[in-house]
């Protein structure tokens, strides 16, 4: 029983409530020609896409207070340094303490390295790194946990995937780093399959 503050870059929708029971992709496209007149297929699916990961965030909020938590949710650039620094010091202020991190963010945009732009190499790079580096310079060694959902790609790579497979690779060093420099919180790099 305890407070989850989710961070993502998506947005809750204000009336989320009306599509909580659209629990797939398809059925929120349904819903929309069927109940809102939506006609053109690029609008419907830039629409579904908004609706569908709202539904996941009040579908996490749901689970958590069902388990006796409480939760949060904060839309944040958190590779935006600056303004997850900001949602840091407002969390400290708000609830005066963060007892755990849990990152979790990701982004892909795969393509071969000799075709890939400097641009949406630093999109999918940053997305990983700068909100481990503001975590770092300003929550440790207080907290208990700090979880990185790595990837299986850091060490041994995915076609088109550089990029992801260099972020996460920072997660996995430095959880050695601070095992090796002793910190109290217990560090944790996933790295998922």
């Amino acid at each position: 029983p305890c407070t989850y503050i989710l961070a993502g870059r998506s947005s809750q929708l204000e009336d989320a409530d009306k599509f909580m029971s659209l629990k797939t992709k398809d059925e929120v496209r349904k819903y929309l020609i069927a109940e809102e007149g939506m006609k053109v297929p690029a609008e419907i699916e830039k629409r579904s896409q908004v609706i569908f990961k709202s539904n996941q965030i009040g579908e996490a909020i749901q689970k958590i207070e069902a388990a006796g938590g409480k939760a949060v949710y904060r839309s944040v650039d958190a590779k935006d340094s600056k303004e997850f620094k900001s949602f840091i010091k407002y969390l400290k202020n708000e609830y005066g303490k963060v007892d755990g991190v849990i990152h979790a963010a990701g982004i892909l945009d795969d393509k071969l390295f000799a075709d890939k732009t400097w641009e949406s190499f630093e999109n999918v790079y940053l997305t990983k790194v700068n909100p481990l580096e503001v975590i770092v310079s300003t929550l440790l060694p207080d907290l208990k946990f700090l979880v990185m959902f790595s990837s299986v790609s850091s060490a041994f790579g995915n076609r088109g995937q550089s990029d992801y497979a260099a972020g996460n690779s920072v997660f996995d060093l430095l959880s050695i780093i601070l095992l090796e420099k002793k910190v109290p919180t217990r560090v944790l790099s996933f790295n998922w399959g």
